[in-house]
């Protein structure tokens, strides 16, 4: 574009310089018409020259390419919008008290009306076929060291249940092991160094059926 205006800018000088030259040389009317048009013409090329230069300058500073926000960007921005969700207590009760074993379980969480300092007594009630001393013991030790942890707990009892068959093929679920253990007891245990081999000895309250002596 501005080559072609560049073009028609020299043509129209041209033309000026000759009609000026022929209104200086017959000196009439009709020649000094032509160069009032050249003049005109010369002076409206200028101001479209202009005008065409200066409209080129703003769109090309109109048309500057925006940088697009990156979208880790965008998610970093929204992570830090986000405000971590609070875990309720019983929340993390449940999942520490919960063992790795047991076909059915059911946690029990109450206020401690005893003491009324805002503790709880936790009711943990597992049941498992075929369970044994040795395995019921090792799963609560493993268990016990995780739920004293929370500060809320101020006792806790495990309740094995499993499906025991009368002399008369009557089968029920019972409880073979009750484990009870109260927070003081477990501030006293070294747990890193505990065997679940002394659960018996150390708990609070131990009652073992005899199905599983």
């Amino acid at each position: 574009m501005a080559s072609l205006l560049l073009v028609l800018l020299w043509v129209c000088m041209m033309v000026f310089i000759v009609m000026f030259v022929i209104a200086v040389v017959k000196k009439t009317g009709k020649a000094k018409r032509y160069v009032l048009y050249s003049i005109g013409s010369l002076v409206l090329m200028f101001i479209v020259v202009g005008t065409i230069g200066t409209t080129e300058k703003s769109t090309t500073t109109s048309t500057t390419p925006v940088e697009p926000v990156a979208k880790s960007e965008v998610k970093e921005t929204e992570k830090k919008k986000e405000k971590p969700k609070k875990v309720s207590v019983n929340s993390k009760i449940k999942k520490a008290a919960k063992p790795r074993l047991g076909e059915k379980y059911r946690v029990e969480i109450n206020e401690d009306m005893g003491k009324n300092d805002g503790g709880k007594i936790v009711l943990v009630r597992v049941q498992q076929d075929n369970i044994t001393k040795s395995a019921a013991d090792f799963e609560t030790t493993n268990s016990l060291k995780k739920v004293f942890k929370i500060k809320e707990v101020n006792e806790i009892t495990y309740f094995w249940e499993a499906t025991l068959v009368h002399v008369k093929g009557k089968k029920t679920v019972e409880t073979v092991d009750k484990i009870q253990m109260s927070k003081e007891t477990a501030e006293s245990i070294e747990w890193d160094n505990f065997s679940s081999k002394n659960l018996d000895v150390v708990a609070d309250q131990y009652i073992l059926s005899p199905v599983l002596e």
